[in-house]
């Protein structure tokens, strides 16, 4: 599993990994914080032979430039996850095994797993 992420991140994005740890996964996606010698990412892993993937991975073109402009304006900068292109210019990629979603790394704790807090 670490060699296949370190291959993706290397093949598709030019980044070489120095770390890569397991983060707590939602029920679609595997989830990994990986890190280079500058930053850190979130890594979401879509595994293929899982049944529910295809729904989940359905829309991504759709939604995910749409995050990326949302990430860009004022209003929503540092509050929405910043997807991370790959080196072809797209917002996913996937080898045999995954589709791979990369975002820029937030600090903190999971709103799902937390609640929101007024």
């Amino acid at each position: 599993m670490m060699f296949r992420i370190r291959s993706i991140m290397k093949n598709h994005y030019g980044i070489e990994l120095r770390s890569v740890r397991p983060q707590q996964g939602g029920w679609a996606a595997l989830a990994f914080k990986v890190n280079d010698d500058r930053r850190s990412y979130f890594l979401k892993q879509y595994e293929k032979n899982r049944v529910s993937t295809p729904k989940w991975t359905a829309a991504i073109r759709e939604y995910i430039p749409i995050l990326a402009w949302l990430s860009e304006q004022e209003a929503f900068r540092g509050k929405v996850p910043v997807p991370v292109r790959t080196l072809d210019g797209q917002y996913r990629c996937e080898d045999q095994s995954g589709i791979y979603l990369l975002f820029e790394y937030i600090e903190g704790e999971t709103v799902g797993r937390e609640g929101i807090k007024a």
